[in-house]
């Protein structure tokens, strides 16, 4: 079944809010119409059309787009640049960086199916590739069992 584009905005919106939450329910209705009307003007109407379009068809108004500046910086200043946060990043980007360099060198140390590929392939994108599908914990373990 195709999907409408009421149900393609509905899915960028919070769960439905408790029924005493009127201004919550209130908001997402009147953003599900303006988004509607903003699509429905501009000649879109199938998510497919959305997809195909040249220009942005939905954005902040001026008040928002301050809004998501200053929530940007906030969480810049607050959040991604805490020194804690900062150590954590630089010791796994080293971590990454010494793992990736022990693979390039010892690619048999790879599950069987990356270190058959390096046959076929440039060794660099398949260690690459092996590293990218891991998850952080997983390449800091890693890191750790094979290079202590």
């Amino acid at each position: 079944m195709p999907d409408t584009l009421e149900r393609a905005i509905a899915r960028f919106l919070p769960r439905p809010a408790p029924a005493d939450d009127v201004v919550a329910r209130v908001s997402a209705a009147a953003f599900r119409a303006m988004a509607l009307e903003r699509l429905r003007s501009a000649g879109v109407a199938s998510v497919e059309d959305v997809r195909r379009h040249s220009q942005r068809l939905v954005s902040f108004s001026p008040e928002g787009e301050r809004r998501n500046r200053e929530l940007k910086q906030f969480l810049m200043q607050q959040l991604y640049n805490h020194p804690a946060i900062v150590e954590d990043r630089a010791r796994s980007v080293e971590a990454l960086s010494q793992l990736f360099t022990y693979y390039l060198d010892h690619p048999e140390a790879m599950p069987r199916y990356y270190a058959e590929l390096v046959q076929q392939q440039p060794r660099y994108r398949v260690v690459c590739d092996y590293i990218a599908g891991m998850t952080d914990g997983f390449l800091l373990r890693q890191h750790h069992e094979l290079l202590p």
